[in-house]
């Protein structure tokens, strides 16, 4: 009993450890609990009271199992921004294939945040945990072909950036066209066959459509993906000038510990993103007065230029009207694809309120690796926090329609029901 009571003390200490950690660094927590109603102090004491009454000793896969049910419930996860396209959400333990992946991502480091992901990953308690290897550190090339394997398994998935499906139709003969997308896609310099040919076929639907009066991207259902696709095939040749999406990064408190400033300063570097308090950017009008919970945690803000859509070098024939189709499912890069859109003034919206998740930085997201003294399992989140230029948090950013689903009309249907009448 005394040797189970003392393995479980570890899960206990590491908890503990999970929870001091968040309160310093997680700045998304606060957004939890206003948004979704997340109580993290109460959801631990939950576990902890779990653990303590266990009467048999939890071994570490256990603890990770009931830290997802207790600690990274869906609220939790929902209130941190996505780190990586392959990622549901950067909030939670570090997957074993994604442990591997970020294994060999940094172990060529020399210095900065890399050098530490890189010492953490190497950590005799972490490697046993992804890998059951207890002598690890001695066996560094052995797990660097077991990473190797496993990223070429990672890559085989579908879910690892599925390719876009495009099609194309004509809804109203010499009229309306219609290009309807299921996602953004991946990276295109790791597809650019595939790109390449997709563009020639978008491009000769363009010149088709040339002399028609409508042309309605359809981007329902589609959770988004990779913006420079949107950029270069659906929205940049349409454009005739620049035009920008921006917004706020805000960091956490200056004590959060030196690890989460290695992580802000990599991914937001002092020179390119010059920190303001954020008493300052408030009285300047660039913040909405934040609430004292999220003044406890915030110490500093930065202009943050997500992105900027440009009129591609090769145009479209098309110069009529554009309409873009979304409903609730529509997120990330499809929603910033109707909203420059429509912020250029080249396209309407129609449709249901979007997922609201765009508003992340650069597409991206600061991704910070906290190894969990006794377990070694490493925990990931994002220690910033977004904002829209208005100083909204991301999940509280949704794109609202210019005209919503007609009474028993589909979006495609309320959209063809306004031209009509439009044309008279």
């Amino acid at each position: 009993m005394k040797a189970r009571v003392a393995a479980n003390e570890r899960h206990l200490y590491d908890l503990d450890h999970l929870l001091r950690e968040m309160g310093r660094s997680f700045t998304q927590l606060y957004h939890a609990r206003r948004k979704f109603g997340v109580d993290i102090v109460r959801q631990a004491e939950s576990l902890a009271a779990t653990i303590a009454a266990a009467d048999r000793a939890y071994d570490a896969h256990e603890f990770h199992a009931l830290l997802d049910r207790f600690i990274f419930t869906p609220g939790v996860q929902r209130a941190g921004s996505r780190s990586w396209h392959a990622m549901p959400s950067n909030v939670g333990v570090l997957p074993r294939e994604f442990y591997f992946e970020f294994f060999l991502r940094t172990r060529s480091a020399v210095g900065g945040y890399d050098a530490y992901v890189d010492n953490l990953l190497k950590r005799p308690e972490v490697i046993e945990f992804y890998t059951g290897i207890q002598d690890g550190p001695d066996r560094i090339e052995e797990i660097g072909c077991l990473a190797l394997q496993s990223r070429q398994r990672l890559y085989e998935r579908p879910s690892h950036g599925r390719l876009p499906t495009v099609t194309t139709d004509i809804p109203i003969a010499g009229k309306v066209a219609r290009v309807a997308i299921d996602n953004m896609g991946p990276n295109m310099a790791q597809y650019p066959d595939f790109y390449s040919a997709l563009e020639e076929r978008l491009f000769d639907f363009y010149q088709t459509i040339a002399t028609f009066g409508h042309l309605i991207f359809d981007v329902r259902g589609n959770p988004g993906g990779f913006t420079p696709f949107v950029e270069r095939m659906l929205v940049g040749p349409h454009l005739s000038a620049p035009v920008e999406l921006s917004g706020f990064v805000l960091f956490p408190r200056y004590d959060a510990g030196d690890h989460v400033h290695l992580c802000t300063e990599a991914f937001y570097p002092m020179d390119r993103y010059p920190r303001i308090d954020l008493s300052t950017m408030v009285g300047r009008g660039m913040l909405p007065a934040l609430d004292a919970d999220d003044e406890a945690m915030l110490d500093a803000g930065a202009y943050n230029h997500w992105m900027t859509f440009s009129p591609t070098g090769r145009r479209s024939p098309f110069a009529g009207k554009i309409w873009i189709l979304i409903d609730e499912v529509t997120g990330s890069a499809s929603e910033v694809f109707a909203i420059l859109a429509r912020q250029a003034g080249i396209a309407q919206i129609v449709g249901e309120q979007s997922a609201g998740n765009h508003s992340k930085s650069r597409g991206q997201g600061s991704l910070l690796f906290i190894a969990l003294p006794y377990s070694g399992m490493v925990v990931t989140w994002d220690p910033v926090y977004f904002t829209d230029a208005a100083g909204r948090h991301a999940h509280e950013h949704h794109v609202l329609p210019d005209h919503e689903n007609r009474p028993g009309l589909d979006a495609l249907q309320t959209t063809l029901a306004i031209i009509l009448e439009s044309e008279g």
